[in-house]
């Protein structure tokens, strides 16, 4: 169930012991710093990149991991599944940047708790935190308001993902490729989420590169700014 909450942020919440993963070092660091300041008592313990998450994740024992989905080295798909093999209960966060129902589906069926783009302000991972007790997955109230839209019409209408790949005659797995492209991942990482071989998903790249009329990934990037579609 789908759910998000509107929590004040002077809740008391129980110490904790916390994991956030993340390449950015900056928006670790924020993040760190802002629940220091508003959890009574915490321990956090911060990763760059997933190999070392998961290395972590198995030797201590943590209440919450946070982590983004592009990450090197072992992407945040990959990390979560493998902290499921050793840690099924855990709860674990998602922040990213861009998102889409192809990648929703993903994440649920790894069982994470919460899913928080990374625009929206940070008082929405307490409120977050707040609701995990209800073991639902947990939307901010602004991404509900947008989840289903991945591309904006020339009339200012939103367009699912369904209309989008009709438009530019994708195939689910095209699509499902095009997503995970956009998280900068590799063809190796790509091949593994999906369980496809390199080659397959060289020819998809090769395919939606044709038919969206680009030539590569950073023109592939600014046509989709363009659109809106991230």
């Amino acid at each position: 169930m789908v759910n998000y909450c509107c929590i004040e942020l002077s809740i008391k919440i129980e110490w904790m012991k916390i994991l956030i993963v993340d390449s950015q070092i900056s928006y670790q660091e924020g993040v760190a710093n802002f629940l220091n300041q508003h959890l009574n008592s915490v321990e956090i313990i911060c990763a760059k990149e997933g190999r070392r998450a998961l290395q972590l994740a198995v030797l201590h024992e943590f209440d919450l991991i946070i982590t983004s989905l592009n990450l090197p080295i072992l992407s945040g798909f990959e990390l979560i599944r493998e902290i499921r093999k050793h840690k099924p209960s855990l709860f674990i966060m998602v922040l990213t940047s861009y998102c889409n129902q192809s990648i929703l589906n993903k994440l649920k069926e790894l069982n994470i708790q919460a899913f928080i783009m990374k625009y929206v302000s940070l008082s929405e991972i307490l409120n977050a935190i707040k609701c995990m007790k209800h073991d639902e997955l947990y939307f901010s109230k602004e991404h509900l308001e947008k989840s289903e839209n991945s591309l904006v019409s020339k009339d200012g209408e939103f367009l699912s993902d369904d209309v989008f790949s009709k438009i530019y005659e994708l195939s689910n797995r095209e699509v499902e490729v095009l997503h995970l492209m956009i998280e900068n991942l590799s063809n190796d990482k790509i091949a593994k989420t999906l369980f496809l071989s390199i080659e397959t998903i060289k020819t998809h790249r090769k395919n939606i590169f044709r038919k969206l009329r680009v030539n590569n990934l950073l023109d592939l990037y600014k046509q989709l700014v363009q659109a809106n579609y991230i």
